[in-house]
């Protein structure tokens, strides 16, 4: 039997990235914010990506009102150990990472994300307080049902440096006006 190895790779995170989030609304009028999870190198990449994702969107009827774009960059080290993937099942799911990202647009400056590896890039898996201690990190790590590469030595914590938003019609950088309230999560 091969045993399987853990936390042993060093992956090579940008110094920089962007992280999207996309606001969308129903016939209903209802609105969601909708974390897009890889960590972009660009916001033309960003924005590719968003434009390849919104016929999955509109299939389930939802269009896509706008995009915030945040620019991040490389703050500290989060080590991962063995513990984190011989958990039970995680409880921390896209619902609740949504949530979370609707604070979090309330005032961006007061938080950092956490973007962890994956076999074939990184994402933006959550955010946390600047001011949110390790433990908090790591019983996020123990509870999330994030997918991330086992072979990982670190995830990284990114802080907010720019923000601003994505008028969705001409598809044009703007400035962020987009108001959190007005959202709503939904399972």
């Amino acid at each position: 039997m091969k045993t399987k190895k853990y936390c042993y790779l060093e992956p090579e995170f940008p110094d920089e990235g962007f992280l999207a989030l996309v606001l969308v609304v129903n016939k209903e009028e209802k609105k969601l914010l909708t974390p897009m999870k890889p960590l972009f190198g660009s916001t033309q990449e960003a924005i590719n990506y968003v434009t390849a994702q919104e016929k999955a969107i509109k299939k389930i009827g939802y269009e896509i009102l706008g995009t915030v774009l945040y620019g991040l960059k490389l703050k500290n080290k989060v080590p991962l150990i063995r513990d984190y993937w011989e958990k039970g099942e995680g409880k921390i799911g896209e619902v609740e990472a949504s949530r979370a990202f609707m604070k979090f647009m309330k005032n961006p400056r007061l938080y950092q994300v956490l973007v962890v590896p994956r076999e074939k890039g990184f994402v933006v898996a959550y955010p946390f307080y600047v001011s949110d201690d390790t433990k908090i990190v790591e019983d996020f790590m123990y509870l999330s049902k994030e997918v991330v590469d086992m072979r990982a030595k670190n995830a990284m914590m990114y802080t907010i440096e720019t923000s601003f938003g994505v008028n969705w019609e001409d598809k044009k950088l703007r400035e962020n006006k987009m108001v959190s309230s007005e959202m709503e999560v939904v399972n």
